[in-house]
């Protein structure tokens, strides 16, 4: 006797005509040689894995990228010359300043052959001035450190036998820097000296005050880059470059007397004329690629056999 409430019921498929089985196969057959052989929309909009196996694919094998927008970060080296127009007869003088900075940058290149990239500096346009006293001391100034780059590359020497992935670029830009005109430093120095067999020593008084400028100044630059491809995302480079400061960013005034003789005066000036030495690192987020296979195996490095 069966419970009809506990009963279970299966059904089960009594499979397809013969002549279904018949036109599937081939539609498969049709299907698939065409797809293999046929250049379709899997080339242009590939998500994730496939898109990285794309960008390995075509640096091994050395496909142009016609258009790669990349993030840049850099860390150079800034020598900067400052100018001095009265030293107080040797009292005071000034020598070149070294130091350390950065920029983050946004990045386009057309065809791996031009380029133009743009962002933030944290780089200060510095100035020295020294005391010749005994002993003498040096005082460094600087400004607030800010800039904003615009920078155009061209390359103009590959090194790389596949599709310029390596080689030398010019570069040409323009620095926008945004000084505040704050005071950066001032000091009062009060001293003895002798001269020559007198007995009663003279007084000196000088008195110093820097500030950055109240508008805005700029850099001009040229350079020469030599940039390495290591994959196909990321590029490291070697850059030079010189710099034309347009306008003073940093003025520092002084004023000196002896005894109760007039004042002199004197102003050391800064605007950015130096050199860099530094490093580069690109990061490619995007890029289009000019793909001339017709064959999606070649995608994977690997050609159908003919037979």
């Amino acid at each position: 006797m069966v419970d009809n409430q506990s009963a279970r019921h299966y059904i089960y498929p009594t499979g397809l005509p013969m002549n279904r089985y018949i036109s599937l196969l081939l539609y498969f057959a049709l299907f698939l040689p065409a797809v293999s052989s046929a250049q379709s929309l899997y080339d242009y909009y590939l998500p994730g894995k496939e898109r990285r196996n794309l960008e390995k694919w075509s640096f091994k094998n050395g496909y142009q990228v016609t258009e790669r927008w990349y993030l840049a970060g850099e860390g150079f080296l800034r020598t900067d010359l400052s100018r001095l127009d009265n030293s107080f007869n040797g009292l005071i003088s000034t020598q070149s300043v070294t130091r350390t900075g950065w920029s983050a940058l946004i990045g386009f290149t057309d065809r791996d052959r031009w380029g133009l990239e743009w962002g933030y500096a944290r780089s200060p346009i510095n100035s020295s001035l020294i005391i010749n006293s005994q002993p003498s001391f040096a005082i460094r100034l600087e400004n607030e450190k800010n800039g904003f780059v615009f920078r155009s590359r061209y390359m103009i020497l590959s090194t790389s036998r596949k599709e310029r992935r390596s080689g030398f670029w010019l570069t040409a830009g323009a620095w926008l820097v945004p000084n505040a005109g704050n005071v950066r430093n001032r000091f009062t120095l009060e001293g003895l000296g002798y001269r020559g067999f007198r007995q009663a020593p003279d007084t000196l008084l000088l008195i110093s005050r820097t500030a950055t400028s109240r508008e805005p100044s700029g850099l001009l630059e040229l350079g020469l880059e030599y940039n390495v491809r290591i994959s196909g995302r990321w590029d490291v480079g070697v850059v030079a470059r010189r710099n034309w400061g347009i306008g003073n960013s940093l003025a520092t005034d002084l004023t000196y007397r002896v005894n109760t003789h007039p004042y002199q005066t004197a102003s050391l000036r800064a605007n950015g004329d130096g050199m860099t030495l530094g490093f580069a690192v690109r990061y490619t987020y995007t890029a289009r690629y000019n793909i001339k296979t017709k064959n999606l195996y070649d995608l994977q490095g690997k050609l159908p056999t003919k037979k």
